[in-house]
């Protein structure tokens, strides 16, 4: 039996370094991938204009990054895998509870 989702669970884009709310009421539902029946969110099905303001965030911002030499990327993602991973179930938390904030 699916468990319903609070409005509390919908998520938000990452757009700018920055959780952004859709203006869509429209979600796509998100399941517990170990059991399928648990909904676990909701993320939204963001308006057009929303996602061209996310692509061109995207592209804007990745010359930065492409310039940016790879060894120094390398670095970056280097220090960041294991600091995600130690940190894995808070993130998790932190991310239902930053998605609930809509």
């Amino acid at each position: 039996m699916a468990t319903a989702v609070s409005t509390s669970q919908i998520c938000r884009n990452f757009i700018k370094g920055q959780w952004v709310e859709s203006s869509s009421s429209r979600t796509s539902e998100r399941r517990n991938p170990a059991n399928l029946d648990e909904i676990v969110g909701c993320a939204p099905l963001s308006t057009r204009e929303e996602t061209r303001d996310a692509i061109a965030a995207a592209r804007a911002a990745f010359p930065a990054w492409r310039d940016t030499p790879a060894p120094v990327r390398a670095r970056v993602l280097a220090k960041a895998a294991p600091l995600m991973e130690q940190q894995k179930d808070e993130i998790a938390r932190l991310m239902t509870r930053e998605e609930g904030r809509r």
